[in-house]
């Protein structure tokens, strides 16, 4: 190749303690911060890996999306419609669930469930049709791209390193004048080269770990902290090096000259040409296979939980051991109170301490009232 066409870019050794292999040794530090440089280098390794490890457990992970169906399908035959659940106003428990009730004690896991999926979908409350714009489709996206950069990042970091290591000579020893490697032992190489392996293996696992993560994510307000939560694992090696390596390693790393790699014209077209593929196969596959479905799998529980009619309740009559089922209020819909509702306006700040001026209301509707719970029941 014509060495008019390469060219060449200076690489810097990172302040990371992975890089202590290239110093160990060599810097004029005591003992005690030599053992504790490399038990630092432990202590990454082994944090990285078991944030790696529970990434990928299923404790962590959670059940699939999918197992909400069944549920929705269980809650909507089981409770949504129990007569025993209707409020004051003559609603049947579904329908406030559906319409976004801030009132509910009761069905709150499926009242945020619907909530998460019409943010997700951006839907309006009792909709069941998903908009052409689903907004958590789109920042689900948006975060993988942002954590594939991340880890995308990592594996360049780790490739110029190591090409930078590997122009410097082999020999027996290592040398080192006005902070300029001359040569590397071999034992220090293999190290070195060690420890990049350790490090593609982890980012590697990190990044599958994390776009499932991130794909699973069905709340629109974690998406961005979970994508940020991701990236701040990869950097616990520079949290290392600032927080905690000694001073004496750390400014003979800051002290290492950079290193010259040469490059030509179609190295960099290849590298393009890579980068802009793995780049944009992630994507495609995360969309496809993974936020698509879940989408589709939101809308398909969703309809489970709130399609069809909702304005009804039922019950079941012991003595002819027969359902009967009864209409109830449609919510948002304009109406007169319920006997029960004025009943409650009429009693419910009673005393004078709770009223204006210290005046008290008195209750028109109430004429008796019973300590016996089985009488209200009787009644109901």
């Amino acid at each position: 190749m014509d060495s008019a066409s390469l060219e060449s870019t200076e690489v810097c050794f990172e302040e990371s303690v992975w890089c202590m292999p290239l110093v160990i040794g060599l810097a004029d530090a005591g003992k005690f911060d030599r053992v504790f440089a490399v038990l630092l280098v432990f202590l990454n390794l082994g944090m990285q890996t078991a944030f790696s490890w529970v990434l990928l457990s299923d404790s962590f992970m959670g059940a699939a999306f999918d197992s909400n169906i069944d549920h929705a399908k269980k809650w909507r035959t089981s409770v949504a419609h129990d007569y025993k659940f209707i409020d004051l106003a003559d609603t049947s428990l579904v329908s406030r669930v559906c319409s976004g009730d801030g009132a509910l004690i009761l069905s709150t896991t499926q009242a945020n469930l619907i909530n998460h999926i019409n943010s997700f979908l951006g839907l309006k409350d009792g909709s069941l049709q998903a908009p052409f714009f689903r907004p958590g489709v789109l920042l689900c996206t948006v975060c993988i791209i942002l954590w594939t950069l991340c880890v995308y990042k990592e594996f360049r970091s780790i490739w110029l390193q190591m090409e930078a290591a590997m122009t410097i000579p082999k020999r027996s020893t290592t040398k080192v004048r006005n902070h300029t490697f001359l040569s590397m032992s071999y034992g220090r190489f293999l190290l070195l080269l060690t420890t990049y392996i350790a490090r593609t293996a982890i980012a590697t696992v990190l990044l599958v770990a994390g776009v499932l993560w991130l794909a699973r994510t069905t709340s629109i307000e974690e998406l961005m902290l979970n994508a940020v939560a991701l990236n701040a694992i990869l950097d616990v090696d520079e949290f290392l090096f600032a927080g905690m390596l000694p001073l004496r390693y750390q400014h003979a790393i800051r002290r290492l000259d950079p290193i010259k790699v040469s490059y030509s014209h179609g190295r960099s077209q290849a590298e393009s040409f890579l980068h802009f593929l793995s780049l944009g196969s992630l994507v495609l596959a995360s969309y496809f296979l993974l936020i698509g479905p879940l989408s589709e799998t939101m809308l398909t529980v969703i309809r489970e939980m709130c399609g069809g009619t909702q304005n009804f309740a039922v019950s079941y009559n012991s003595n002819t051991q027969r359902p009967y089922g009864l209409m109830t209020e449609i919510p948002g819909t304009a109406r007169n109170l319920t006997h029960t509702e004025l009943a409650v306006e009429s009693h419910k700040a009673t005393s004078p301490e709770t009223l204006a001026g210290g005046c008290q209301v008195k209750p028109l509707l109430l004429e008796t009232f019973t300590v016996d719970q089985r009488f209200l029941h009787k009644r109901r």
